[in-house]
């Protein structure tokens, strides 16, 4: 993570649960995955069960999986600004990460690593959204975010499929 999502994660890593996530989100990491014709990681709910195959003109793959697997947080039933928003935000955006990422078949043997970034925005930049995002970390590829620590202008947290299993409350286990 960077120093801006340390600074939000001052307090240490919310504990989080699956019902964190809100329901559209569930139901996203519940769809699972699918692994295009051009090795290409994508979450079925959002690609469609055949997936929308990386173009043959398309270099940089781990982007693509990026664009593809990345949606913005629920935000529209929460206050403007505050504290609470981005707490909210986060929780929301993480438990959505660790089922998705909890969700990978054993058959995609490719790393999928979870970006979760947020920044301010709106008409006078002053509302805090959240972004999520998928793709796949393969050597001799450049990751989709190389360096973490160069970006200052956002809050910014890459999570594993390890990282996701250690997070993720689950009651009863």
């Amino acid at each position: 993570m960077n120093a801006a999502m340390r600074s939000l994660m001052d307090g240490g890593v919310p504990s989080i649960q699956a019902d964190d996530a809100p329901l559209a989100f569930r139901e996203i990491a519940g769809a699972g995955w699918l692994l295009d014709d051009r090795g290409a990681v994508l979450l079925v709910a959002l690609n469609g069960p055949n997936g929308q195959s990386a173009p043959r003109g398309v270099e940089d793959i781990s982007y693509f999986e990026a664009q593809a697997n990345g949606r913005g947080m629920m935000d529209y039933d929460l206050s403007v600004s505050g504290a609470e928003r981005k707490q909210i935000l986060l929780r929301r955006s993480l438990a959505y990460a660790c089922l998705a990422l909890r969700n990978l078949p054993e058959q995609i043997r490719t790393p999928v690593h979870a970006y979760i970034s947020m920044s301010e925005g709106g008409l006078s930049d002053d509302t805090v959204t959240a972004n999520v995002t998928f793709s796949a970390v393969r050597d001799g590829v450049a990751a989709y975010i190389d360096d973490i620590d160069m970006y200052e202008e956002e809050a910014l947290l890459e999570l594993t499929s390890s990282d996701a299993r250690g997070l993720l409350y689950e009651p009863g286990l």
